[in-house]
């Protein structure tokens, strides 16, 4: 649901199959051809700039451009080469977009719908017109997720249980809002017709919206709390192609094969599971304007946050909840930091002191205080000089709750005075694993 409603391969499919219609004429003669196959190209590029070049668009507009190139010379094209060419120019462009989750899961989803929809499709042979085209909806949800499952539990921890019957109301609704907005911009000109259409398509639209939410809303919708590692997400993709070449070959082994691999994952869960029960974290994360401090030891944790914050609050949900899933933390702590002088932490032989004001400096020091590591949140007014004289430390740590004039400043300061500094915002949470 989420790829169909933003802007994805899928728009870029259907705006090519009404451009070839519109343009149907032109096919008579190679000329003809070649002009067609321009103003496509020309159309679908400047759809993509439009849009932001995202993976999925652009994935997309390079392969349909292929296959129009290849229509020039009533040449018949082979998808698996197409796909191949497309990932290989965005690639070239930018190697990096191989890390990119967009990329990755367009690429999985298409190669997935292309090979596994036929073979789902071919399984039963539906007589009437209607049902048929249900049916093929459904095969197409269901290729698609065979390939996109095991990315999906590995960058969202979540399973949508209801994927089919998102797929059977919301495709052919984004395909009519389409076919009817494209429709809109060629007929802009007329008054009469917008004044028709345009209400037409804003109830579409909303129509669209609140099927997906309906959906989303139903009980069960999602399975939650899925947590799987790369080893695991490597295996799942490794059992999909074992699984793929059994359809292929008709060959057992493949089929044994990845049975085998899949036992492999309950055991793998089994050894992480004791390992991870053993770790202990020391975590400062990077939350814009929050301070936040987290220990973790055997599975349990104490965090202490500058924000009032429950479970369900955003900035737990979105930020830190994830790594307690995978920690498998059942029952978090979550504390308060009041606006004392300093905080003390003592974890691991670690002393950890955290300041958030510069009270602490109206008072006078006979001596150093040795600690490990010194936690500057919320803009104290004070310099790393100063704070020198009062701590023998070996780590300042600027958290994400600075702005970023006071931590220019104090990372100037360290570098003159040669003091080792971490600076959350810019080098991501800092992770100390014992």
């Amino acid at each position: 649901a989420m790829h169909i409603l933003a802007v994805s391969g899928l728009h870029v499919g259907i705006i090519y199959i009404i451009l070839a219609r519109i343009l149907f004429f032109l096919r008579r003669n190679k000329y003809g051809r070649v002009l067609q196959s321009l103003i496509i190209i020309f159309a679908l590029f400047f759809y993509a700039l439009l849009t932001g070049l995202s993976s999925s668009v652009l994935r997309a507009t390079i392969m349909f451009s292929i296959i129009s190139l290849g229509k020039i010379f009533v040449r018949q094209n082979n998808i698996y080469n197409t796909i191949f060419v497309s990932a290989f120019v965005m690639l070239l462009a930018n190697p990096y977009s191989i890390t990119d989750v967009g990329f990755q899961l367009s690429y999985m989803a298409v190669f997935s719908i292309i090979f596994f929809y036929p073979k789902i499709y071919g399984l039963f042979h539906v007589k009437y017109s209607f049902a048929d085209k249900i049916w093929q909806l459904i095969s197409v949800a269901i290729a698609a997720q065979i390939g996109t499952f095991p990315l999906s539990i590995y960058y969202f921890d979540q399973f949508p249980v209801y994927f089919i019957l998102a797929n059977i109301f919301i495709i052919p609704m984004a395909m009519i809002l389409i076919y009817g907005a494209v429709t809109l911009f060629f007929l802009s000109f007329s008054d009469g017709i917008i004044s028709f259409l345009a209400p037409a398509v804003k109830y579409i639209t909303f129509g669209l919206n609140y099927a997906v939410k309906t959906i989303s809303e139903l009980p069960f919708s999602k399975i939650h709390q899925i947590n799987v590692d790369l080893f695991q997400v490597i295996i799942l993709i490794a059992v999909v192609l074992m699984v793929s070449f059994f359809i292929i070959t008709k060959r057992l082994r493949y089929l044994r094969l990845s049975i085998l691999l899949f036992l492999l994952i309950p055991c793998y869960s089994m050894v992480t599971k004791y390992l991870k029960s053993k770790e202990l974290y020391f975590i400062i994360y990077n939350i814009p304007d929050v301070s936040a401090i987290d220990f973790v030891k055997h599975s349990k944790n104490q965090l202490y946050i500058n924000k009032q914050a429950t479970l369900d609050s955003q900035i737990i949900q979105y930020n830190i909840l994830p790594f307690w899933q995978k920690q498998q933390i059942r029952k978090p702590e979550i504390r308060f930091i009041n606006d004392h002088i300093y905080h003390n932490y003592q974890f691991r032989n670690q002393k950890i002191i955290q300041i958030n004001n510069d009270s602490l400096f109206q008072y006078k020091t006979s001596k150093q205080l040795d600690v490990d590591y010194i936690v500057l949140s919320e803009n104290p007014n004070l310099d790393i000089k100063r704070l020198a004289s009062y701590f023998n430390f070996k780590k300042v740590i600027f958290d994400s709750s600075n702005d970023f004039y006071t931590i220019k400043k104090w990372q100037q300061q360290s570098n003159e005075l040669g003091i080792d500094y971490y600076t959350i915002s810019e080098q991501g949470a800092f992770v100390k694993k014992f």
